[in-house]
């Protein structure tokens, strides 16, 4: 009876985990499409941004990488990576 019990609270165990890694796994397909596949999209089948919207891309995409680097740095230097 006890073994019944403990193979029956392992397999229990085991379709908790195998539910949250399918569910996981369907999560991280949908923002893989949205933040991937979406804006490709908008970007081929829209109208074409200007040279201004390029310019302010680019200009956000310079800060963006500045305070990525700037975070990167001081979490080194610190030992916080969290």
């Amino acid at each position: 009876m006890n073994k019944k019990f403990s193979l029956f609270a392992i397999r229990q165990l085991f379709n908790c985990f195998h539910n949250q890694n399918l569910h996981m796994k369907k999560t991280v397909n949908f923002l893989m499409a949205t933040i991937i596949l979406l804006p490709i999209a908008a970007y081929f089948l829209g109208t074409p941004p200007s040279d201004l919207q390029l310019n302010i891309i680019k200009e956000t995409a310079w800060g963006l990488l500045a305070v990525i680097g700037f975070t990167f740095v001081v979490g080194q230097l610190t030992g916080n990576n969290s």
